[in-house]
């Protein structure tokens, strides 16, 4: 109900659903940006590697000369030489 009920709100104000339920959205840009979003905290970032954790979730991304920018309210956007994905649930 409590779900139906927010994305029906976020409809009507034209707000992607998962903004409101912090599910996790990810936008992969060719194979060398993608951006996340729905993030609560950065768990690891080397130049090969950056692992974020969400409500639930936590999701990987590997590669090369990666960057990390424009990190706020959740969303970062990184760039770089992008050769994985990988989101896992979190266990209950």
């Amino acid at each position: 109900m409590r779900r139906k009920l927010i994305g029906t709100i976020m409809r009507a104000a034209e707000f992607p659903i998962e903004s409101a339920l912090k599910l996790p959205a990810l936008e992969i840009k060719g194979d060398e940006e993608a951006y996340v979003s729905g993030c609560d905290k950065i768990l690891e970032y080397t130049t090969e590697n950056v692992v974020f954790e969400g409500e639930g979730f936590r999701i990987n991304v590997s590669g090369f000369r990666m960057i990390l920018e424009d990190y706020c309210a959740g969303c970062v956007c990184i760039r770089g030489e992008i050769s994985t994905v990988s989101i896992e649930r979190a266990r209950k």
